[in-house]
């Protein structure tokens, strides 16, 4: 008797695990054995459904994070886990950081990926399978990825390398190791830069307080200028700083909400510029 539920336990187990991503009836994977061990991320172009054209490989060049997540509409645990994704896209700036959020749909249209983003609190952009070019995206990286079904979670780097199939099932602060790792590898890859620059800010979106890294290619005087969206200048604070990385905070409780843009001057030359989202 112990023996049959044993075994009872373990066929359940073995469902429950098996039945964690879903796979459309008509879509073939290539087998594991075929697949190549890349660690880099592929390029692609798409269309979300608000018409928006976007390409991974600029986007990147931009110095953005950009995660990737592989549903269909019909897709039961992307339906289930849709609202932690959210929750996450929302915490990192809703977009307007340098993390973004990319639904890859599997065979629907534009008219029913609108739809599902309204049922289940999607709000970060998706691009369509039959109008986004989603479907060739889909194709292209379960060719060269081991793909399992959906939904899927991919982080790729500034440098472009692949965090493949990360945080499953999904938790609204799982991202964040990949996140940080995404900062890390765009630091390195900028151990002896060259230009001046912003190289992270943080919260995003900010509240009362926002912290800077930055990175002064020598000694100098850098400038923090902070201008509302009619380019006047709401902030400005300047300190001499030696070369390398250094870390500045910025009391931001006099602004309302709103989008910001952060300037770096540097001996009173414009060396790089972000944008700051506040929202209180």
């Amino acid at each position: 008797m112990k023996k049959l539920l044993l075994v009872l336990f373990v066929a359940a187990f073995s469902v429950s695990v098996n039945a964690q991503k879903s796979m459309p009836d008509n879509f073939q994977v290539n087998p594991v054995s075929t697949l190549s061990p890349l660690t880099t991320a592929l390029d692609f172009s798409i269309t979300f459904t608000d018409g928006t054209p976007a390409n991974l490989f600029t986007t990147l060049n931009a110095g953005n994070t950009v995660l990737l997540d592989f549903f269909y509409t019909t897709c039961g645990y992307c339906q289930t886990y849709a609202p932690t994704i959210d929750q996450s896209y929302v915490a990192h700036g809703s977009g307007a950081g340098t993390i973004k959020f990319w639904g890859i749909d599997q065979g629907d249209s534009n008219a029913e990926i609108d739809a599902y983003k309204t049922q289940y609190g999607v709000t970060n952009p998706c691009a369509s399978g039959t109008q986004g070019a989603a479907n060739a995206v889909i194709t292209l990286y379960s060719a060269n990825f081991s793909f399992t079904g959906y939904p899927t979670y991919t982080v790729i780097c500034p440098d472009k390398t692949v965090h493949w199939d990360v945080n499953y099932p999904p938790t609204a602060t799982g991202f964040n190791t990949y996140f940080t790792q995404c900062s890390a590898s765009e630091l390195d890859e900028y151990n002896n830069p060259l230009n001046t620059m912003l190289t992270l800010s943080y919260p995003s979106p900010a509240n009362d307080l926002v912290t800077f890294n930055i990175f002064a290619d020598a000694v100098s005087t850098i400038t923090i200028e902070i201008a509302d969206i009619t380019g006047k200048t709401v902030y400005a604070n300047g300190q001499k700083v030696n070369q390398g990385y250094f870390e500045t905070k910025i009391d931001l409780t006099t602004l309302t909400n709103g989008t910001y843009f952060v300037r770096l001057l540097q001996d009173g030359n414009l060396k790089d510029t972000q944008k700051l989202m506040v929202v209180k």
